[in-house]
């Protein structure tokens, strides 16, 4: 094998002729095509970028508000356990109210009872006595008489 001057010399002319018909036909097309490839990728990295960002905004802001209807969450409940207290309160007071105001009715009634049955009482003793007086004495005294009677009667047993 032999290795010739001419073979390698018509080898690089053919070689240069080669790269200036890609560099004249082709290669403003390729460049155009890798441009905008590159540009493509540029477009798509920064669009990327800007969309993890907007998610990252997106995220903080969903957390804030989660936070907010968290808080807001707990104020309400609160205020509806401070309500629920207060009409607690509000229902017990009403009802010792209401028992204390039927214990009063209760001896305002049992006064009123005894008071009747005092009256009562003393109208069957001034009967009694009525009846009696008149069998003993045989004559008929006023009812005052009996009163003063029946009130003396019943001063003497207070005094004893």
């Amino acid at each position: 094998m032999s290795i010739h001057l001419s073979e390698i010399l018509l080898s690089v002319i053919n070689l240069i002729i080669f790269f200036l018909i890609v560099r004249i036909f082709f290669f403003n097309k390729i460049s155009k095509v890798m441009e905008e490839r590159n540009r493509t990728i540029r477009d798509n990295i920064d669009k990327a970028i800007a969309d993890r960002e907007e998610a990252e905004n997106l995220l903080k802001s969903a957390k804030e508000e989660e936070q907010g209807l968290r808080e807001e969450g707990a104020r309400i409940i609160q205020e509806q356990k401070n309500k629920a207290e207060g009409l607690y309160n509000e229902i017990v007071e009403e009802a010792r109210n209401e028992a204390k105001l039927i214990v009063l009715r209760g001896t305002t009634d049992a006064d009123r009872e005894r008071e009747q049955a005092r009256k009562e009482a003393r109208k069957n003793v001034v009967e009694m006595a009525t009846a009696l007086t008149q069998k003993v004495i045989g004559e008929t005294a006023t009812e005052e008489t009996y009163d003063r009677l029946v009130d003396e009667v019943i001063s003497q047993a207070g005094d004893a």
